[in-house]
């Protein structure tokens, strides 16, 4: 970072203000104290002259480190950040990310978070954030519209509804029907309602035929979710035991 040149100091609210022929030219940082040029500090309309309190450097480690104690509440605060600019709703909760990443699958491998994309089933530091229903497009961000996927997933899904990407060709030839079957079932139950009349909704009736023709190994309608994770837990118990 550059050396501020200036003819006056003042200090408004324990921050410097340097000033050079009355313009100001730079701001102290409010983390470290030092001063430094304008263009060391990132942009924020609400932070004084534009600009955020802290500089480029105590910024960045101050988000790296809430990042690695509170990695939940990181992506929590971005969401509802993200709904907000779009003006929708900023429902999301600390707690729902964690359900939602134990729901999706979450590991750290040398030092760095992995998730499971919920399409693919790649583990994945490349990972997005995801909406079933596009912020852009209507969504909001909520517990029942949100899932994690490969960025590469995400950048295909663009705006259209999840359910509706998922009847193209580009998404047929990525994801994996046993991890799209069971996000499926997932949002249904997030949602409170049973995964035919969340996917007719979107895409009526002809699209819920197609893709439980695609994804689906059997009749949804009757599902007791329940009695499968009953079932999946009692098997991973007898291949421990074996």
């Amino acid at each position: 970072m550059n050396k501020v040149i200036c003819d006056e100091i003042k200090i408004v609210y324990g921050r410097q203000r340097a000033f050079l022929n009355r313009e100001l030219v730079g701001l102290s940082c409010s983390v470290c104290k030092q001063l430094f040029p304008l263009n060391s500090f990132n942009a924020q309309k609400s932070g004084y002259a534009g600009k955020h309190r802290a500089c480029k450097s105590c910024n960045k480690k101050v988000c790296s480190d809430w990042k690695k104690e509170g990695f939940h509440k990181a992506i929590t605060s971005h969401q509802n950040w993200r709904a907000k600019k779009h003006g929708r709703e900023d429902k999301l909760t600390p707690e729902q990310v964690d359900v939602l990443l134990g729901s999706a699958g979450f590991r750290t491998v040398e030092g760095q978070k992995q998730i499971r994309c919920q399409l693919t089933g790649v583990w994945t530091s490349n990972y997005d954030t995801c909406h079933v229903h596009p912020l852009k497009a209507g969504g909001n961000s909520e517990v029942g519209n949100i899932f994690f996927a490969t960025r590469q997933v995400n950048a295909l899904q663009g705006n259209l509804h999840l359910f509706e990407w998922l009847l193209t060709e580009k998404a047929q030839e990525l994801v994996l029907p046993e991890y799209v079957e069971w996000l499926l079932i997932d949002l249904s139950h997030r949602n409170m309602v049973n995964v035919k009349t969340m996917i007719v909704e979107v895409v009526g009736f002809e699209g819920y035929m197609k893709l439980k023709q695609l994804y689906f190994e059997e009749e949804q309608e009757n599902f007791d979710i329940n009695q499968y994770v009953t079932d999946y837990l009692e098997q991973k118990y007898i291949e421990q035991s074996i």
